[in-house]
């Protein structure tokens, strides 16, 4: 199977920066992985730093962007591989425009 998937998530203001989004996207990249999907998409604002980092870290690259929105995709280069903690490293925040 070559199935791709089109990621997004939101989060409430109180919720940010904490790291969840990282978390979510490293487990539902490793359950995907599980069942044969080769590919993501994910976009996101211009403004939004901390959505860009955190898809950069896990390995996203930029395809294209437009007038609104930064487009990305990842693809199975190599088999996927979360934190041995099962945590995202590190914290990504707007501030750090990802180190």
């Amino acid at each position: 199977m070559n199935a791709r998937v089109e990621i997004g998530c939101g989060l409430i203001p109180a919720a940010r920066g904490q790291g969840y989004a990282g978390e979510a996207l490293f487990a539902l990249m490793a359950v995907a992985g599980e069942h044969h999907i080769a590919g993501f998409r994910a976009d996101t604002t211009h403004a939004n730093i901390a959505s860009q980092c955190t898809i950069a870290h896990a390995g996203f690259e930029q395809v294209a962007s437009d007038d609104e929105l930064l487009h990305y995709e990842w693809y199975e280069r190599m088999p996927f591989r979360s934190p041995v903690s099962g945590r995202m490293t590190g914290r990504l925040s707007a501030k750090s425009r990802c180190p």
